[in-house]
């Protein structure tokens, strides 16, 4: 995991750290315009983690890979529009496989989880298209809701 000085990825969301220009066939995706690619969440998710992209979308079993397919997933059904199949189809996986992980994902945000919660937000600071978020609690309640509300709600 990538962290700072003090141990921690900072969370101030007001201050997003400078990232990279996305490709234009990165934009081209289930985001429509907002900038969110399911390949970058699942990089993104990967770096965090130390999990390589391939090993996301490997049949790998590994605890340490399984936790960060199922964290991509999640970000995924969160920050883009794509359905659950979508979702399947880009992870190489059926679509219960993905709402499985969101349901997840939300399990480890509604714990707290610190690490779901540090990797959740450094993945949105990422994406410059997205709409702002005044607090983090609100995204974390968006995580939260992940698997009630139809795929990219919030984004619109």
């Amino acid at each position: 995991m990538h962290d700072d000085a003090a141990g921690e990825l900072p969370l101030d969301l007001d201050h997003p750290e400078p990232s990279r220009s996305l490709t234009r066939r990165e934009r081209r995706s289930v985001s429509e315009g907002t900038g969110v690619h399911v390949r970058r969440i699942q990089e993104l998710v990967g770096q965090q983690l130390g999990v390589t992209r391939g090993a996301i979308l490997s049949r790998t079993r590994s605890r340490t890979v399984v936790r960060a397919r199922q964290m991509s997933m999640g970000l995924a059904r969160v920050l883009t529009i794509g359905s659950y199949p979508d979702l399947g189809r880009a992870f190489h996986r059926d679509h219960t496989t993905v709402l499985y992980a969101a349901r997840r994902f939300r399990g480890w945000i509604e714990k707290d989880e610190h690490e779901a919660r540090q990797v959740a937000i450094a993945v949105y600071r990422v994406f410059p298209g997205l709409p702002p978020i005044p607090t983090q609690d609100e995204f974390m309640d968006r995580c939260r809701r992940v698997t009630d509300i139809p795929p990219g709600h919030w984004l619109r």
